[in-house]
């Protein structure tokens, strides 16, 4: 009987964060579970050089200015191209939420792609790869990332979470649109 609640509940609120999470003009995100893993793709496309959108996405102390949710994120090393970044901050879907910590090992290919992958924290796995590419004058802005939580959560909701998680992580674009109009005539 317990069981079936919670799976009620789970459903119910899956679907509801489907509803919650508008689509953004010229965004698109994705989820879906692979074994243990929720593997999600995103994307957005909007006007800026990729000199632009990689300022703000290697802004990595400045990240809790624009990402909701995230409290702390600061660089403890960097050597080169490698840096080790450590954030903290909150997941949430509606009345369920969860602290969230992790150290990520970060490579960076200036002006192209961004790879992480979580080294401690709260997950089992987290690898991520942002993507900057030109098409026609438009910057195609990717993400595609693995992701198995350090938590329980039925599937259902931990893959709505995640894909929630994304979208809010995903106000990047947002604040790579402000910073070109600050520069635009």
């Amino acid at each position: 009987m317990q069981r079936a609640a919670v799976l009620t509940l789970s459903r119910w609120l899956c679907v509801a964060a489907l509803c919650v999470s508008p689509a953004v003009q010229g965004q698109t995100i994705s989820a879906h579970r692979d074994g243990a893993a929720v593997v999600v793709e995103a994307f957005h496309e909007l006007e800026a050089t990729p000199e632009q959108a990689w300022a703000v996405l290697t802004d990595y102390e400045g990240l809790t200015r624009f990402i909701p949710d995230m409290t702390e994120s600061r660089v403890i090393m960097r050597n080169g191209n490698n840096v080790l970044v450590e954030q903290k901050g909150a997941a949430s879907l509606f009345l369920l939420r969860r602290s969230i910590e992790v150290r990520l090992e970060i490579v960076e290919f200036p002006y192209e792609w961004v790879t992480s992958r979580a080294v401690a924290g709260s997950f089992k796995e987290m690898d991520g790869r942002y993507e900057l590419k030109t098409e026609g004058g438009t910057l195609r802005f990717t993400y595609t990332g693995r992701i198995v939580p350090g938590f329980w959560l039925p599937d259902l909701v931990e893959t709505a979470a995640v894909k929630r998680a994304i979208g809010r992580q995903f106000t990047v674009v947002k604040e790579i649109q402000r910073r070109v109009a600050l520069v635009r005539p």
